[in-house]
């Protein structure tokens, strides 16, 4: 099951992405939890939006200081 499948990325009006859409049957699987050996998408946002190591994502998820 490793298709490969094109999201489309809808943009807001300040240009940052507000919205992913997503094929339905793409999104019921996606519903079923997480693959082992995933990072949760609120690791990679904390990362990514505020520029911090992933390590830290990761203790900030779990509230670790």
């Amino acid at each position: 099951m490793n298709e490969r499948t094109e999201f489309q990325i809808i943009v807001g009006q300040d240009g940052k992405p507000a919205f992913v859409v997503v094929p339905y049957d793409q999104f019921r699987r996606m519903q079923s939890g997480f693959t082992p050996g995933t990072i949760p998408n609120g690791v990679v946002n904390l990362s990514f939006e505020r520029g911090i190591s992933v390590m830290a994502a990761w203790r900030e998820h779990f509230c670790l200081t």
